[in-house]
């Protein structure tokens, strides 16, 4: 088996996946083996084991009315195999060989493979025992381990695609057992002891070869190789939520830049109010709990938003749109971080009845302006933004009214050009150190007093 792999040419790994170890588009793996390929090596025998059958049938002609029940038998099995093979193949195709199947059903599809081979063997060794066509023992010896070993390659061959299956290794071993049982004992007096160890040879050749197989197997490289992929994958997932895309692209190929400058861009700062209440009147489990709930959520809305968390900061939530050195659409972008503020007052607003706390509510602050961003730390990266305009986002949201959406004017500026149904009222105005007067207002859709009231809900 080991060496047909090796030697089996391309076109045929692609024709027939189940010679080698190569995927094939139709074959799902169960637990590493293809339950496509173990139904085709099934087919293959079967057809074998046919073609075979009706040479014996048919070339020996002698005692015509004795051989009656072996070829019944053998004729029987060859029209079985071929219903069992035709509803194997219809019940693969249904489960998509594997993907709706569970391990379980799994496991059993390629197990009734391998009972259905040693059913084969069964049926012909009956049926050797009891066909006087084959005339002298010398002959039925003949037969009987020129085809134990065919069943014994066909079983091994189902343990190669099935390394985890111990049900093909076992009917492997009691097909060996059969054979060296009939020929130790039943054929002892015309053959002696030497067919006998000529069998036990051949048996362990056979089974260190399977050996060896399953040590060099490519498969293993291939499963650490899928492993190694995997962990990519999550160390590549990890660092897109730590990093905006054009900055991770950059990291990637060797030119990260020391700092990056944005312009048009949208900030949203957002607050829990009530959160230290909440904390003194339950556990802190309950306290983080709470936390990690609300930001989870905020989390999963951010990335089907396609805007980035910059961080969170105690009770505290930052995000900005995707940072991007040229921006494409700063409308856009500020519209999909408004919607992120009002998915966090609806939040708010559902959990709030959940917990039963009156006083748990969001505070929220956006604003339109610059910053300068970067990527600090060695061991622990984060990308951070300053500038005075994050100042400004942070006072906006400070500055305003729980379970309300304030603004700034260049916030106002940029939602009024594509957020019609909106109403702004002024909320006040603040002084920065710098001399700089922010006005800000509170932003509410029309005809509602606020996004989490009840009649806007609605």
């Amino acid at each position: 088996v080991t060496t047909a792999n090796w030697l089996c040419p391309s076109w045929l790994r692609r024709v027939c996946p189940c010679w080698g170890s190569g995927d094939s588009g139709a074959t799902m793996r169960m637990r590493g083996s293809p339950l496509f390929s173990q139904w085709v090596s099934y087919v293959a025998f079967w057809v074998c084991y046919s073609a075979e059958s009706l040479c014996v049938a048919f070339t020996n002609v002698a005692d015509q009315m004795d051989r009656t029940v072996a070829i019944a038998i053998r004729m029987g099995y060859i029209f079985s195999g071929l219903a069992v093979s035709i509803a194997m193949y219809m019940f693969g195709k249904k489960n998509r060989w594997g993907v709706r199947m569970s391990s379980f059903a799994s496991s059993v599809f390629a197990n009734c493979i391998a009972i259905a081979v040693f059913t084969g063997f069964s049926c012909a060794f009956v049926s050797n025992i009891y066909w006087p066509g084959l005339g002298h023992s010398r002959n039925r010896t003949f037969w009987m381990v020129f085809e134990g070993f065919f069943f014994v390659m066909g079983l091994m061959h189902l343990c190669r695609l099935n390394p985890q299956g111990l049900i093909p290794v076992c009917l492997c071993l009691v097909t060996v057992c059969c054979i060296l049982v009939y020929v130790g004992v039943v054929e002892q007096q015309f053959f002696g002891n030497e067919l006998l160890l000529e069998c036990m040879g051949s048996a362990l050749f056979l089974f260190l070869m399977h050996i060896i197989a399953i040590i060099f197997d490519p498969r293993r490289a291939s499963a650490d190789h899928k492993a190694i992929c995997e962990e990519h994958e999550r160390v590549s997932e990890l660092l897109d939520s730590m990093l905006p895309k054009e900055v991770l692209a950059e990291m990637k190929s060797g030119h990260l830049s020391l700092a990056y400058s944005y312009e048009d861009m949208t900030l949203l700062f957002a607050d829990i109010v009530g959160f230290t209440k909440y904390c003194a009147t339950h556990s802190a489990e309950q306290a983080v709990h709470l936390v990690t709930r609300l930001f989870a959520e905020f989390d999963r809305e951010a990335v089907r938003l396609g805007i980035y968390k910059v961080c969170t900061i105690g009770d505290a939530y930052v995000v900005v749109n995707e940072p991007r050195t040229q921006l494409l659409d700063k409308y856009s972008d500020c519209e999909s971080v408004f919607s992120m503020g009002k998915y966090m007052l609806h939040t708010i607003a559902r959990i709030r009845v959940e917990v039963s706390h009156e006083g748990l509510d969001m505070r929220i602050g956006l604003h339109v302006g610059r910053f300068v961003g970067g990527v600090i730390g060695t061991k622990r990266l984060r990308f951070d933004v300053w500038g005075e305009d994050v100042l400004i986002g942070n006072n906006v949201e400070s500055h305003g009214i729980a379970g309300q959406i304030c603004v700034s004017q260049s916030a106002r500026e940029v939602l009024q050009e594509k957020v019609r149904e909106l109403e702004f009222t002024f909320n006040q105005d603040i002084s920065l150190k710098t001399g700089r007067i922010v006005r800000t207002y509170k932003c509410t859709p029309a005809g509602c007093s606020a996004f989490n009231d009840s009649s806007f809900l609605m």
